[in-house]
């Protein structure tokens, strides 16, 4: 690698890293704007607040304090309705046995149905809770699928919209991010090496 390429490329990652910078500032003016509306307020919801598919309620001998509930089928859903700007949504539920597939689907304005295309996979906490992190979507409804096996004992102890996220972890892009900040100054760097050969010049 020549002096003027690897200057090219360090130029083309600057600038990317800018840019990011730039998205994640926004991010989090954005953040700000709708947590002083409401719109982004952290909230706790019980059971009660979802419409429970394949699922029922479970008595647990051993814990009969506890909320209980078993899934029916291999498709157990737990829908609510509302309105709501979501940067993490923590799901607080424990399996008795492993639940595997837990996820979160969510809606945009506008949109009727939940779809395949908008889906959040879960993250477990130390807590051994479940995390998903939305990154500022504005949704109009929630679906979460809290195992994929069916006949799995579940103690619910709540959701938390919008659960407290470190600042930091707003500057950690996703793999599909990362990937974009890796190649596109590579693909910048390039395009711009080829315009300067048609023009005959040399970068």
């Amino acid at each position: 690698m020549s002096l003027k390429t690897g200057r090219l490329l360090a130029l083309c990652y600057a600038a990317a890293l800018a840019l990011w910078l730039l998205v994640v500032g926004a991010g989090a003016v954005q953040t700000a704007y709708y947590r002083h509306t409401g719109l982004g307020a952290t909230e706790s919801l019980g059971l009660e607040d979802f419409t429970l598919t394949s699922i029922k309620d479970y008595e647990n001998e051993d814990d009969p304090e506890g909320a209980w509930f078993v899934s029916t089928d291999s498709d157990p859903q737990m829908i609510w309705e509302g309105k709501a700007y979501l940067n993490r949504v923590v799901l607080k539920i424990r399996h008795e046995k492993p639940g595997n597939g837990v996820e979160l689907y969510y809606r945009l304005g506008g949109q009727e149905q939940f779809s395949e295309k908008q889906v959040v996979y879960a993250k477990q906490t130390p807590e051994g809770w479940y995390s998903f992190d939305l990154r500022g979507k504005k949704v109009s409804g929630l679906r979460l699928d809290p195992d994929s096996l069916g006949g799995v004992p579940t103690r619910f102890e709540g959701v938390e919209l919008n659960a407290p996220w470190p600042w930091w972890k707003r500057l950690i892009p996703t793999g599909a991010e990362a990937l974009l900040l890796v190649g596109l100054p590579l693909g910048v760097a390039a395009l711009l090496r080829q315009i300067a050969q048609w023009q005959g010049k040399e970068l």
